[in-house]
C-alpha cells in the first residue's frame, strides 16, 4: 500500500476542535492516523484495518513514529459487532475502497480497494454509531459517488458540515470529493470549497502546497 494523494489530503484536510478521541478506518499503512497524531498533540488515536499486512505495516510505522505512545492499530472488521471499539470518538476518518462490484483479484491492494468489503452506506452508517454528539466523518471518494454519499449521509442523520472537490489540473474534470459530516441536530450551511493539485505535471499549485506542506519535506 503506497503512500498516495488521496490518504496525504484526507490527513492534511480534516479538521474538528480539539478532538480527543480519534479513528482511521481502513487504515492501510497508517498514513492518515499518522498526520492526525502530527497535527492534534493532545489526541488519541486508533487505526483499523481488515488485512494483516497492513495492520504489521501500520503497527510498525507508528512504533516508529514521534507518537507511539499515542497510536493503537487493530487488526478486523469495522462493521464486525463483535469486533470492541469505543463509541465516543471525536472524528473518524476513512479513506474508503471504492471499486464496486465483483473482486476478481486477490492481491491486498484489489482487496483494500474493493468497496464489497466496506459498504458505503454501512460505512456511513456505522461511523454515526460510534460519533459523540457533535463528532466528525471525514472522508474521501471519486467524485461519481458525492450524490450517493450525500444521501445516505443525510438519511442516516448527519449534516454536511463542508466539502472539497479535488481536481488534478484546473482543465480538468472534478477527480474526488472530501467530505466532512457532522453528528449534530443544529442547522448547517455546507461549506463549499475547491482545490486543485498541478498546474503541470509535478509543479504543485500553491493551494495544494499549502494545505500537504507540514508532511512533505520537499515542500
Amino acid at each position: 500500500m503506497k503512500v498516495g494523494t488521496d490518504g496525504v489530503l484526507l490527513g492534511a484536510w480534516s479538521r474538528t476542535s480539539n478532538p480527543k478521541k480519534i479513528l482511521d478506518v481502513g487504515c492501510g499503512t497508517g498514513l492518515i492516523a499518522l498526520q492526525l497524531a502530527q497535527r492534534f498533540p493532545s489526541s488519541n488515536i486508533t487505526a483499523i484495518d481488515i488485512d494483516d499486512r497492513a495492520y504489521k505495516a501500520t503497527r510498525t510505522n507508528f512504533f516508529n513514529s514521534p507518537w507511539s505512545e499515542r497510536l493503537a492499530v487493530l487488526k478486523g472488521d469495522f462493521l464486525d459487532n463483535s469486533l470492541v471499539i469505543a463509541s465516543d470518538f471525536d472524528l473518524i476518518v476513512s479513506n474508503p475502497p471504492y471499486f464496486q462490484g465483483t473482486n476478481t483479484h486477490k492481491n491486498t491492494r484489489t482487496v483494500a480497494r474493493n468497496s464489497k468489503h466496506l459498504p458505503l452506506n454501512e460505512l456511513i452508517k456505522s461511523a454515526y454509531r460510534i460519533l459523540n454528539e457533535g463528532g466528525v466523518f471525514s472522508l474521501i471518494l471519486p467524485f461519481d459517488r458525492f450524490s450517493e454519499a450525500q444521501t445516505i449521509a443525510v438519511d442516516t442523520g448527519f449534516k454536511i458540515r463542508r466539502y472539497c472537490l479535488v481536481k488534478g489540473r484546473a482543465e480538468l474534470p472534478v477527480k474526488r470529493v472530501m467530505l466532512e459530516l457532522q453528528k449534530t441536530t443544529s442547522a448547517i450551511v455546507a461549506e463549499r470549497e475547491e482545490l486543485v493539485i498541478e498546474i503541470e505535471r509535478h509543479l504543485y499549485t500553491e493551494e495544494y502546497r499549502h494545505l500537504t506542506a507540514p508532511f512533505y519535506l520537499n515542500f
